[in-house]
């Protein structure tokens, strides 16, 4: 290597000595190694351009312009790389010219080192001891062990993962932002880059734990199961299923009451999207049923589309009417027990078609009805028929004379004597 100077007389202490052209201070007195190691850098100082390179020459790339050094010799073209020219080539490059015993291919680089604690520098400067400094700047990338410091405000690590944690009691790391490949910690947000996906991925059996409220501003997508210990609710709708062919089961007992947030505001299904089936213990407490068909324990059926009809599914089997209080309301009347009432302040008309008539069956009689003259009704119409109870007889309503007509009932009981008589006086009269 070059000798760049000499250093003897007073400037050496007993205790310190040189190392041949190279320049190591050790201390001789307490140890072996030295305080300070200077590698003499081989460089001549001479800048050649790359169309001046001689053949068979060592040199150090400077500037790398638009010249290729690989295609002379070179590894690569980084700037400070060590190689042993093929040749000249063009373009603006430059090199140093070094000297011909230097190494072209050294394994811990080149040019000058300056060693500290070590007489075998690897790196420009190397310490094998601690550094205490009050700033420390680095210019491009530093490394701590595995550990890579870069320029560009970023760490990194030669291999594996980088792991910070703290020597703390209770570790805190304070970070303005961090960024990661795919993602990037700011503050109190978490987002990614390029679309792509934030994934929590559970260690085994370990769970993803929200405790306290959580907004989800886009769709939320599950493969597995949703349980749910408290409230489920939305501002808008709640879609189940994807499909008209979805099934939605659910396997465990109601333990609380279902029930809309108002009274009277919220449908189950709609005009066009009806349930099929629908089975309920106890309809007691509705207060309207609008249906167009039901069926009631597979022995009636209410239908609602084909003109209204209440009829049972069994053969020969009878519609019974019972409600609880004993009262069946149609329309204006009123059903209670064996009575018929009529509530308005019209006829109740029984009307027949063609040459059917009204018949009642049975060998006992029909009641109508009766009362005085002052009873009868102010606006008779034909066919009024009641019993007199002032004359004792049957009256009915005759419509050309406006009056009521009476019968003379059925008379007295004649004897044999008196038919006699009565006949020995038509023959005298009718000779």
């Amino acid at each position: 290597m070059a000798q760049v100077g000499r250093i003897s007389g007073h400037l050496l202490f007993p205790n310190l000595e040189r190392n041949g052209v190279d320049l190591s201070f050790k201390n001789t007195v307490f140890d072996d190694d030295p305080v300070l190691y200077l590698q003499v850098d081989p460089q001549l100082n001479t800048t050649v351009s790359a169309a001046d390179i001689e053949t068979d020459k060592i040199y150090k790339i400077k500037t790398v312009g638009t010249t290729n050094f690989i295609l002379i010799g070179s590894p690569n073209n980084n700037v400070g790389q060590i190689f042993r020219a093929t040749g000249p080539l063009g373009g603006t490059g430059t090199v140093y010219e070094l000297s011909d015993d230097t190494d072209p291919n050294p394994d811990s680089g080149s040019g000058a080192k300056v060693g500290i604690h070590t007489e075998n520098p690897v790196y420009d400067l190397d310490v094998s001891s601690d550094i205490i400094t009050t700033n420390f700047t680095i210019g491009t990338q530093g490394y701590i062990s595995n550990v890579i410091l870069n320029s560009s405000d970023t760490f990194s690590t030669v291999s594996g993962p980088l792991n910070l944690t703290p020597d703390q009691t209770d570790p805190l790391i304070t970070a303005g932002q961090l960024i990661s490949d795919n993602l990037k910690f700011n503050d109190n947000t978490i987002s990614s880059f390029d679309n792509s996906d934030i994934v929590f991925d559970n260690n085994g059996t370990g769970r993803l734990v929200l405790s306290s409220n959580t907004t989800v501003n886009g769709n939320l997508s599950t493969t597995g199961n949703i349980t749910l210990d408290g409230n489920l609710s939305a501002a808008e709708n709640i879609i189940v299923g994807d499909s008209p062919l979805d099934l939605v089961n659910i396997q465990t007992d109601f333990t609380q009451t279902l029930e809309p947030a108002t009274d009277v505001n919220f449908d189950i299904g709609a005009v066009n999207k009806r349930w099929a089936n629908l089975w309920s213990d106890n309809w007691q407490n509705a207060d309207n049923l609008t249906i167009t068909g039901m069926i009631v324990s597979d022995q009636l059926r209410l239908e609602g589309i084909s003109g209204g009809e209440i009829f049972a599914l069994q053969s020969n089997d009878g519609v019974l009417l019972s409600p609880y209080t004993g009262i069946t309301f149609i329309e204006d009347t009123k059903w209670e027990t064996n009575n018929i009432t009529n509530l308005s302040n019209t006829p109740l008309i029984f009307t027949s078609t063609g040459i059917g008539y009204l018949r009642f069956m049975g060998d006992n009689g029909v009641v109508i009805p009766a009362g005085d003259d002052a009873s009868r009704p102010s606006s008779p119409e034909v066919g009024d028929t009641r019993w007199n109870t002032d004359g004792e007889l049957l009256e009915c309503f005759d419509a050309v004379t406006g009056t009521y007509i009476t019968s003379i009932g059925p008379g007295d009981v004649v004897d044999q004597e008196t038919m006699e008589e009565l006949g020995n006086v038509y023959a005298l009269i009718l000779g």
